[in-house]
């Protein structure tokens, strides 16, 4: 599998933006703040009701976004300052960047004013590590070179985080470096624009506490058909968590043209795990101001940083509701820029806020929980509290679901959001224990008495394999008696038997070695009842009636018949019959042919069958009286299709 990053978008592109942009800068003042005592903690929550996936609409015509850029010079009395004040254009994100590969180690102190007034003192951190990794600059070099660029030419830019804020129309900003400040340091402010109304409808609560992932996969809220979608009908069917309700790249208004990767390929790589992150900036956004904000984070991961795209997999607003970031199918392993040597074997999302200081809310946790858990599931990793094995270069081995601050030194995603991982796990852990592992048996439903007949267990969870061990039980008046104990590798084990009488079989799950957190008890944990009607060796008339014990509704089931009697094998007709309550109705009437006919069913549920003489030609005088004339009774066990782990 091809397994790359988001890399820089194209210079050509991004520097007729920042010539445009550019232009636009106002005259600035100098502006010196002091910088206010840590608050104590709060819980982020808002008074008014917010439905959980609607997206409001664009009150304005549509308008492009911008980016404006303003210089940053160091202070004539110390070349390690620099301080600015910008006022008088509406903005929803600022950060402060610089050329790429220039030395800086920075603290770098903003805010912003909004409707509310000036925002308290926040530090942006330097964001190295929210980044496309090292092996993206393969892609980059490549682009590059298509474009007749100097191959050591650097188009991407260094920068801190963005500071997200509700509508703001004027910021301070005060750099502080170790040493001299960094060549090309300048101040950007992010207008996202009005997007074009979307007609993106609301999610739906579970109905299920799993589905198939073909269901999983199914269209994102407010989506438009894109490349990089994909079809329920290619994807394997097998039992995920629910998918929670995901608003589409549309719903927040995206322009597709501007990613760096337009009309190229989308880079996929694997999923081991999930990664925590926060937006950091204001908490006090109104639901109306989500998609700005996210087109503002967007527009300065491509025009300001140089990256293919948002670097984000999911965004997460302080009201619970879940957004889609990188492009390329919420149901795919899309390659982020998220976490720096992580993201090739990874997902992310980040909750739009700052939770150094403010508690998340429980419906921020639960959409981490119900988001974690569907996109673990997909990729088989059932172990929400687990460990994962990363190899990339610069990595280590993270929790299954870690924070940002875990991989290297940040405070994303803020102490409250950081301390509350915990919760998280245990959410995505339950959700994920609640996807039932399927364990069958199967094998033919007649045998001839004293010879040995194959039995097959098959043990499946979420399309992934079970190992373990499983008990072979055998019925015995109305209770179970012990046969013997399989061992179940690549979720497959066979057995041998020998019946010397009419009986039934099923298996018991005893213990599991992978994947975790699979039930063993209960339903569960009991396969199918698998029937086994005995013949003699004699040379009595038989009549069989043999097909697949178990089946999916909609599934066509081939029957096969065997007619013999002691003159040879039996020319004529035979009735089929479906048990009804206590009694048998008609099916169709079949004619078999030196001995043998075959016939396909597609039951609807659970049944038991049978067939009953009619004529026979050949050879004389062939029993057709019951019981003589009468098969033995075949049975199915109809399992729903979408549950079903025999595909």
């Amino acid at each position: 599998m091809r397994s790359t990053h988001l890399t820089t978008a194209p210079a050509r592109r991004r520097a007729t933006s920042l010539r445009r942009v550019a232009a636009a800068a106002l005259p600035l003042a100098l502006a010196v703040a002091v910088l206010p005592a840590p608050a104590g903690a709060t819980v982020a929550t808002d008074a008014r009701a917010v439905a959980p996936a609607v997206v409001p609409a664009a009150t304005a015509d549509s308008r492009p976004g911008s980016t404006r850029t303003l210089a940053l010079a160091a202070s004539a009395g110390d070349p390690r300052v620099a301080t600015r004040t910008a006022s008088g254009s509406r903005f929803y994100l600022a950060a402060v960047t610089w050329d790429a590969g220039a030395a800086a180690d920075l603290d770098v102190r903003i805010r912003v004013r909004t409707a509310s007034g000036w925002s308290p003192w926040a530090t942006l951190a330097a964001e190295d590590d929210h980044a496309p990794d090292a092996v993206a600059g393969a892609r980059s070099a490549e682009k590059r070179a298509r474009s007749g660029q100097p191959s050591d030419e650097r188009p991407g830019r260094a920068g801190t985080e963005p500071y997200v804020t509700a509508a703001a129309d004027a910021v301070q900003v005060r750099v502080h470096g170790d040493g001299p400040l960094p060549r090309g340091l300048r101040l950007e402010t992010v207008d996202p624009g009005i997007a074009a109304p979307d007609a993106a409808a609301g999610g739906t609560e579970p109905t299920s506490a799993y589905v198939t992932d073909a269901q999983a996969a199914g269209p994102t809220v407010g989506a438009a058909t894109t490349s990089g979608a994909t079809t329920a009908a290619s994807q394997p069917q097998r039992l995920v968590p629910q998918r929670p309700a995901i608003l589409s790249r549309a719903a927040w208004g995206a322009q597709e043209s501007m990613r760096g990767n337009y009309g190229e390929d989308v880079w996929y790589g694997e999923i081991k795990g999930g990664f925590v992150h926060h937006t950091a900036g204001s908490n006090s956004y109104s639901a109306a101001e989500v998609p700005a904000i996210i087109r503002s984070i967007y527009r300065y991961h491509v025009v300001s940083r140089g990256w293919d795209d948002i670097g984000y997999n999911f965004l997460v607003d302080r009201f619970g509701r879940i957004w889609e970031g990188a492009y390329g199918g919420v149901g795919r392993p899309v390659v982020g820029a998220h976490t720096k040597s992580y993201n090739s074997s990874s997902f992310a999302m980040s909750a739009i806020g700052d939770f150094t200081s403010v508690v998340p809310s429980s419906k921020v946790l639960d959409a981490y929980s119900a988001l974690f858990a569907w996109k673990l599931g997909l990729s088989g990793v059932w172990d929400a509290q687990g460990t994962s094995h990363y190899t990339y270069p610069g990595s280590r081995d993270q929790r299954t679901i870690a924070g940002h601050r875990d991989t290297k030194a940040t405070a994303c995603p803020g102490q409250m959001l950081y301390d509350r991982l915990g919760t998280i796990r245990s959410g995505a852990a339950r959700r994920l224990a609640a996807v039932p592992a399927r364990l069958t048996l199967d094998g033919p439903s007649t045998a001839v008495a004293g010879r040995p007949t194959t039995l097959t267990a098959q043990w499946v969870r979420g399309g992934i394999p079970v190992d373990g061990k499983v008990n072979l039980q055998r019925r015995s008046g109305s209770s179970w008696v012990h046969v013997r104990q399989l061992t179940v590798t690549g979720g497959l084990a066979t057995a041998d038997v020998t019946p010397t009488r009419s009986t039934a079989y099923r298996l018991r799950a005893s213990s599991s070695t992978r994947p975790v957190n699979v039930a063993l008890d209960g339903s569960p944990g009991t396969s199918n009842t698998l029937s086994t009607s005995v013949r003699a060796t004699t040379g009595t008339p038989s009549l069989r009636l043999d097909g697949a014990a178990v089946a999916r509704v909609g599934d066509r089931v081939e029957l096969a018949i065997v007619w013999r009697a002691p003159g040879g094998l039996v020319d004529g007709r035979v009735n089929l019959q479906r048990r009804s309550g206590s009694s048998w109705v008609h099916v169709r009437q079949l004619a078999v042919v030196d001995g043998r006919a075959t016939t396909t069913l597609t039951p609807g549920g659970s049944h038991g069958y049978r067939l009953r003489a009619s004529s026979a030609t050949w050879p004389r005088d062939v029993p057709l009286a019951h019981p003589r004339g009468t098969s033995n009774t075949y049975s199915v066990t109809v399992y729903p299709r979408a549950s079903a782990p025999f595909a």
